[in-house]
């Protein structure tokens, strides 16, 4: 388990005050202060699921001995059956403040998405953010802004998602598994090809008498 002084040091790494961790992990910094100084030695599994979760996104290393390092190639893991939804609120932390607000997802299904990720997409998109998603040919879209899918032939489709945000990729690994490596020029590679894609896949098609917003 992570401690407090591992906490800090991570900080200290990062160049992060503990008001700039508690606004982007959604905690209060009196939890930040007191477990850095020892007040509290014993969070909440939450606390500390937010804190590994958040830091190690960004790059930061645990160690087995207790010490902390920073990952040559930052990579993250989402676990657990709501992994889904860890995802997109690191989508939200690394987009809202971006000049590039793009959120490009791949193999989505969204007739399988529980209400508990409907509503994260729309906070997503009420927050700026625009989504570029590619699905299977004949599956109907959640959003009405058919311009935002793109269809994939089904001989194509994999079952497993890929999203593209920020200088992040996000993949898919298990059932409920996904790994998140923060890597500017990956990202921007595989940005690069799907944009070359949305010019040549096909828009799902507005079924007759169905309202399509613009």
């Amino acid at each position: 388990m992570i401690n407090g002084r591992q906490i800090a040091a991570a900080r200290h790494l990062l160049s992060l005050s503990q008001k700039q961790l508690a606004h982007t992990t959604g905690l209060h910094m009196n939890v930040i202060s007191k477990f850095e100084n020892g007040a509290v030695q014993n969070p909440s599994a939450e606390t500390l699921k937010k804190l590994n979760q958040y830091l190690t996104s960004q790059g930061i290393l645990f160690t087995e001995t207790g010490g902390v390092d920073l990952m040559h190639v930052p990579i993250a893991h989402f676990k657990g059956i709501r992994w889904y939804e860890d995802l997109l609120d690191d989508v939200l932390r690394s987009l809202e403040g971006a000049e590039d607000k793009t959120l490009y997802i791949e193999n989505a299904d969204d007739s399988v998405s529980p209400d508990f990720v409907k509503a994260k997409i729309a906070q997503l998109e009420g927050a700026g953010i625009v989504m570029r998603t590619t699905i299977k040919e004949g599956h109907k879209p959640q959003s009405g802004a058919l311009d935002h899918y793109r269809c994939l032939p089904a001989h194509k489709f994999l079952n497993y998602i890929r999203l593209t945000y920020a200088d992040k990729v996000a993949v898919q690994v298990g059932t409920n598994h996904c790994m998140v490596i923060k890597h500017c020029i990956l990202s921007a590679m595989l940005r690069n090809n799907i944009e070359i894609l949305w010019d040549y896949l096909p828009a799902p098609q507005k079924e007759q008498g169905e309202h399509v917003d613009i």
